[in-house]
């Protein structure tokens, strides 16, 4: 459109010569010039505002994360926890060094961030139960641990927590926040490695992932057995098969498993237990039954293939007489009794 206005000018501008332009104070010429040239400038001026406009469009677009001067370090809350290594935060959230609100991007509708915590991978609840590291060749492991995975974050619910964020590598394809995750300066992506409960896994480099860190942590791990290394390749491909039923007097009781607590409570069988039979490898086993103010346990030998059935017998729970001397409880944690 301007080029098209710009030519008419220059055209008619040179078809009218200085003799005829003096003959009389205005021609036709001039009045089609000066409203070419008013049209022209009216252009240029809707030109620059379209521009402007677009720019105040785009400007909304822009997340926290892809500023000129990003923000590394935020504070957020988090609000549900997705699995072992990936959590959902409020989007408004706080810059750590400016104390600055800031917006963290919505992730699929859900009113939330959600943040894939960096360096790490967790069990998944696939039909294969595999997982996949970086130091560690692909290996089955029970779907359970992707549960315990889980379930170790859950204390983090409506906690502040810190992301640490590398501007180079923000967020993944999905739209997830990628960051290094803490709280209460206690670095969790880490501490998943450490419970077993997740391997050391890198697809790009970040600034905050101590690489050669995070994979040594997972092969301390899984030497000495913690968490998701801790069971027998035999057991994870199912080869051993165990066949129990534990009950107890009154029923209903929470059920532990060498210190662990299953899902269901007495009774039940190795069928009811299946999430958690991986713990019942051939050998001696601790089983503890709870319930309203009443415990009771036993020890019994596992075997491959059927157990005698178990029972045990819960009674009242009995405290420590407090110990007083010269009229004085000298037992804090349990002189309420006293």
């Amino acid at each position: 459109m301007l080029s098209c206005i710009l030519v008419l000018i220059i055209f008619i501008s040179g078809c009218v010569s200085e003799p005829d332009r003096g003959s009389y104070e205005f021609s036709f010429e001039d009045e089609l010039l000066k409203e070419l040239h008013e049209t022209f400038e009216e252009e240029i001026q809707k030109t620059s505002l379209s521009e402007d406009k677009l720019l105040l469009e785009e400007e909304p677009l822009k997340i926290s994360l892809n500023k000129d001067k990003p923000s590394e370090t935020i504070i957020a809350t988090v609000r549900d926890i997705i699995d072992g290594d990936t959590i959902d935060v409020d989007i408004k959230a706080t810059d750590a060094e400016t104390k600055e609100s800031k917006d963290l991007p919505e992730y699929a509708s859900t009113h939330h961030a959600r943040v894939r915590m960096l360096g790490i991978n967790t069990p998944e609840k696939s039909p294969k139960g595999e997982i996949l590291c970086s130091d560690v060749e692909i290996f089955k492991v029970d779907k359970v641990f992707a549960d315990l995975s889980r379930d170790s974050l859950l204390y983090l619910n409506d906690k502040n927590i810190t992301l640490r964020i590398d501007p180079e590598n923000a967020q993944d394809n999905y739209g997830r926040i990628l960051a290094l995750v803490e709280h209460d300066g206690e670095n969790i992506c880490l501490k998943q490695i450490k419970d077993g409960l997740a391997c050391a896994y890198y697809r790009e480099d970040n600034k905050y992932v101590d690489k050669e860190l995070y994979s040594s942590e997972t092969m301390i791990a899984k030497e000495a057995g913690v968490g998701m290394w801790s069971v027998p390749k035999s057991i994870m491909t199912e080869n051993i098969m165990v066949f129990i039923n534990i009950d107890s007097i009154p029923s209903n009781a929470k059920l532990f498993i060498d210190g662990t607590a299953v899902r269901h409570n007495t009774p039940s069988n190795e069928k009811e237990l299946d999430d958690v039979i991986y713990l019942l490898t051939p050998g001696e086993h601790i089983f503890k039954a709870t319930k309203s103010g009443m415990e009771g346990e036993v020890s019994v030998i596992v075997v491959e293939g059927q157990n005698p059935d178990i029972m045990i017998i819960l009674e009242p729970i009995i405290e420590d007489e407090p110990v007083v001397q010269d009229n004085v409880c000298v037992q804090e944690w349990n002189c309420s009794n006293w």
